[in-house]
């Protein structure tokens, strides 16, 4: 049986001391920048032949260049070096069939092999692939403009190369995992976005599940022993750890 799980985040360790601050460094105590590009993908859907596609008289482009800076101007923008985010304007992904819509953003990185200027460390730049959403698309008029990337944000800062395993976990929303995919535990809850006033317009982020919820820290170590962020009343009580598959909690044997 594992007890101890290994897990790699973005940034310096939070429990570092302080570094000399007269020396020229990015790094400070435990704060950590890094460079957060914006790149707008825009969308133009062509016919077989190349030529512009029409539908009712509507051109199928979507210009994703007006977004950027209402993103850089959200709580979704967090300084980070090298998170890049690829944002579309209400471009969303499936699987398969149409009716397994939708993938709402993704999160992953790409690699290059290293060179003798690095010591033939691998080069990795994590990256996250979301959608601005501009009206209320699925229904619910909270799920809007950097939901889905305030989600894939988070998730890429705590699980970066998508390899960090955990006790299998059972979240309110029925999603069954065994990764630390902070944001897969609250989507779709009532509540889920937590709505935010920046610059005169109202922001949609999601709440976050946090480290403590999935390590199953009892009482939380977290500030106000929450387990959720921002908003702290959505988990209240720490993940169980499951059995493969989540076919019931997994139970500690006796001594």
């Amino acid at each position: 049986m594992q007890y101890t799980w290994q897990y790699t985040m973005i940034g310096n360790n939070p429990f570092s001391s302080n570094q000399d601050s007269s020396q020229d460094s990015e790094f400070h105590g435990s704060t950590t920048r890094i460079g957060a590009p914006v790149v707008p993908a825009n969308l133009d859907l062509l016919n077989f032949d190349r030529s512009p596609r029409f539908i009712k008289g509507q051109r199928l482009y979507s210009d994703a260049t007006q977004y950027p800076m209402p993103t850089l101007n959200s709580p979704g923008d967090l300084r980070t070096k090298d998170l890049s985010k690829f944002l579309f304007v209400n471009a969303f992904l499936y699987s398969g069939k149409p009716a397994t819509c939708c993938v709402l953003g993704f999160h992953t990185y790409d690699v290059e092999p290293g060179s003798e200027a690095n010591g033939n460390r691998e080069k990795r730049y994590v990256l996250d692939y979301a959608s601005w959403v501009s009206e209320p698309i699925f229904g619910d008029p909270t799920f809007a403009d950097v939901a889905p990337l305030s989600h894939e944000i988070s998730e890429a800062f705590n699980d970066p190369f998508v390899n960090n395993a955990t006790p299998w976990w059972l979240s309110p929303n029925g999603n069954c995992q065994n990764n630390e995919e902070d944001g897969d535990v609250i989507e779709g809850l009532p509540n889920a976005q937590y709505p935010i006033n920046v610059n005169g317009m109202t922001y949609h982020p999601q709440n976050e599940a946090l480290l403590q919820w999935f390590a199953g820290v009892t009482p939380s170590s977290a500030i106000h022993k929450a387990y959720s962020y921002p908003d702290t009343t959505l988990l209240t009580s720490a993940s169980v750890s499951m059995k493969a598959g989540c076919t019931g909690p997994l139970v500690a044997p006796a001594k």
